[in-house]
């Protein structure tokens, strides 16, 4: 599989036709219109040299979205997190299991000699209202209702630099369920650690209230980034996707 760039060709309906492992910078994030609402997203090095070892994936047909974060520190984080990144794109269009994406996506780690390295992630699939989570690792999900308060968050499945839960070549990990019912106005905002190790939801829920997406993913991104340039932040990579609930409908899987 190829690695591609989010582009938006063609419109189907109400929504853009994305299916796409981006790698565009959050200094220019991608704003598509999505089954439910808007949707923008973004990756990047952050605070780091290259590489980046964060990936996400857009698919807005499936209404799913996946925050990836590769173990830099166990190396081979950025390889381990492209892999997740293709085998959630191929499970999405075979329309697998959870179970299987991972359980591929470490087959084809160890395979390549990636043991002990491995991601993190977060896959999310949006069906009329409800927002069905799965998780393993300290990539978090938070969502923020039309008045700006925290109403759902994922739990951390890692302290500092420690990860409880991930996807390795040694072991596809543990997935963790979750699922919110969502209500028009509210905003799904899912990021890597390089965004909550240096932010709170609650200090997110600033950021997105009372703007649109583009306006928040562009807030965000100067603040973090200006945060770890000064040294008062962590450095890391990034990514951000942020989901403008609006409107309920079908969503096919």
């Amino acid at each position: 599989m190829t690695e591609v760039t989010a582009e938006i060709t063609k419109s189907r309906g109400t929504y853009h036709v994305i299916d796409e492992i981006p790698r565009n910078s959050l200094d220019k994030p991608i704003v598509a219109k999505a089954r439910n609402g808007i949707i923008a997203f973004g990756t990047d090095e952050g605070g780091r040299k290259p590489p980046n070892e964060d990936r996400i994936y857009i698919n807005t047909k499936a209404n799913v979205f996946a925050s990836i974060d590769g173990m830099g520190g166990m190396g081979n984080g950025g390889r381990a997190a492209q892999i997740l990144a293709q085998e959630i794109q191929r499970g999405v269009r075979e329309k697998s299991t959870v179970q299987r994406m991972t359980s591929n996506a470490s087959d084809r780690m160890a395979s390549e000699g990636i043991k002990k390295g491995g991601a993190c992630y977060i896959f999310g699939h949006i069906r009329e209202n409800v927002l069905n989570v799965f998780q393993a690792g300290d990539v978090k999900l938070v969502v923020i209702d039309g008045r700006g308060n925290v109403r759902f968050t994922t739990k951390d499945e890692g302290i500092g630099n420690k990860v409880f839960n991930s996807v390795q070549g040694i072991d596809s990990g543990e997935i963790t369920k979750s699922k919110v019912r969502l209500n028009i106005d509210d905003k799904i905002v899912v990021a890597s650690d390089g965004l909550w190790d240096n932010y709170s939801p609650q200090q997110i829920a600033k950021y997105v209230y009372n703007k649109d997406v583009k306006q928040a993913i562009n807030g965000i991104n100067k603040s973090v980034k200006n945060l770890m340039k000064s040294g008062r932040g962590k450095c890391d990579n990034i990514n951000v996707i942020i989901y403008d609930f609006k409107r309920f409908t079908h969503s096919p899987r």
